[in-house]
């Protein structure tokens, strides 16, 4: 039977116990386990079927664990680590880095020679670390391949009876619209220049403002990303989550409505009874203009609406049976970029 409950001090005992935990930050809803627990840490991967070669994220509270779990030639070394870490940290921003090589690692849990971090900034995740006095590794909290979990419900819709325990958003600490509704956009921070992985909810502008204050020709690494999101990942080893699997994906198909244009052979046309649409109010009503009838629809009034909603979205377009989900697409800039690739990996 899973345990829901408010109570940070009760979640953080059974995380201390080994026992594996579902809390709130402020992407998405993550599943964690401490982080030198093998037996804990496999769980989570059972829990949400998930790859065994797709790494998890060690989620800090302080900024010394940074440094104290990274090797220091890698910061040292590229010194704009430290100005992402100053600036970012807590926040919506992972980076990977070698892993300090005189560290007790397990190698069950940490089989790559880099590692993952992130400094979660909801106070109640922040709370939770702390009063676990350790770093939790953890992933998102939704069946692997599916959208991810925004809301506690979303977790018990995947996860329940098997996970031991749901930790919902303590209202005395903040609003139950805190989550940004896309996970954290993930760096790889293993040579001169910051290369992206995962764009999320931190754009790339915002970090190539803060990287061009300290060094005008500094910017992220984007050119590999682009490519790669065309392609499938095919690395023997891959650095973060989100890089090499099909994620977010509905039962639904999802078609990426491009444009206020229309093929009149779009075979979309023969499930339009059964069929969503979430994006803007003038593509909406193009659509119906030209014989779209739409069982469920959403209309957004900016992109972090559009980020917010867009899982909640999914999951419930499948609780009505919905065969097809149009999605307007974004423009690949700001926090469009992240959007569409959410929203192209669960076309894939």
């Amino acid at each position: 039977m899973t345990e829901i409950t408010s109570s940070i001090e009760r979640a953080a005992f059974l995380l201390r116990s080994a026992k594996v935990v579902a809390f709130p930050t402020e992407t998405v809803y993550g599943i964690g386990a401490l982080f030198n627990s093998e037996k804990a840490v496999q769980e989570i991967y059972q829990l949400k079927n998930r790859p065994s070669d797709n790494p998890l994220i060690v989620h800090i509270a302080k900024k010394s664990d940074f440094f104290r779990l990274t090797e220091e030639s890698a910061y040292s070394a590229h010194s704009y680590i430290k100005v992402l870490v100053e600036k970012f940290f807590p926040g919506a921003l992972t980076l990977v880095l070698p892993k300090r090589a005189d560290f007790p690692w397990s190698s069950k849990i940490f089989p790559q020679k880099t590692i993952a971090l992130r400094m979660p900034s909801l106070k109640s995740t922040q709370e939770l670390i702390k009063r676990v006095d350790s770093p939790l590794v953890a992933a998102s909290a939704n069946l692997s391949g599916k959208p991810s979990a925004t809301s506690w419900q979303h977790v018990r819709d995947d996860l329940s009876p098997r996970i031991r325990c749901i930790l919902r958003i303590d209202p005395s600490l903040e609003s139950l619209e805190s989550l940004a509704g896309l996970e954290s956009t993930i760096l790889d921070c293993c040579s001169a220049r910051p290369r992206l992985l995962r764009a999320g909810s931190l754009t790339i502008e915002e970090l190539n403002l803060t990287l061009k204050s300290y060094s005008p020709e500094l910017k992220v690494e984007t050119e590999h990303y682009f490519v790669s999101q065309n392609k499938k990942n095919e690395e023997s080893q891959i650095l973060s989550p989100g890089l090499k699997y099909k994620h977010y994906a509905p039962l639904a198909k999802v078609k990426i409505f491009r444009s206020n244009k229309l093929d009149r052979q779009n075979p979309w046309q023969d499930f339009s009874k059964r069929a969503a649409f979430i994006g803007f109010k003038e593509s909406l009503e193009y659509l119906e203009s030209n014989g779209f009838l739409f069982k469920k629809s959403k209309v957004v009034d900016s992109l972090e609406e559009y980020a917010r909603v867009l899982f909640d979205f999914f999951r419930e377009s499948d609780l009505l049976g919905i065969e097809v989900i149009f999605c307007q697409a974004p423009s690949q800039t700001n926090l469009g970029l992240a959007i569409y690739e959410r929203l192209s990996k669960a076309a894939a």
